[in-house]
């Protein structure tokens, strides 16, 4: 599972403000750069949690304006399509939802 940000969420990057306004990112992000043609448009793979214990993350893009966020992602769970929240720094034990065992991570770097 990959998560945080890499070279491509730089706010000024074209490519990711011209692969929002296509759509890749849904509907919603599209609508509100269009709607804020000078916000800031940054790209990074937020990981996020769910009270059933599952853990996801997906390519998104944040976006914001004179600091006031505009917009940010949010994710259904695959197991129990409950609402899941966005985790800044996984915990140090991370319980695999599968089978109870601690899952393991480390910190590397992902070449956009």
């Amino acid at each position: 599972m990959w998560f945080g940000p890499g070279f491509l969420s730089d706010p000024r990057n074209p490519e990711t403000r011209e692969d929002t306004l296509s759509g890749k990112y849904g509907p919603k992000p599209k609508r509100v750069l269009e709607e804020h043609p000078d916000a800031e448009c940054s790209w990074y793979m937020p990981l996020f949690h769910c009270s059933c214990g599952n853990f996801s993350s997906k390519d998104a893009v944040v976006i914001s304006d004179g600091g006031k966020t505009l917009y940010r992602p949010s994710m259904r769970c695959d197991l129990c399509h409950g609402k899941m929240w966005e985790i800044i720094e996984p915990p140090d034990y991370l319980p695999c939802p599968k089978c109870g065992h601690e899952m393991r991570y480390g910190v590397t770097v992902m070449w956009d």
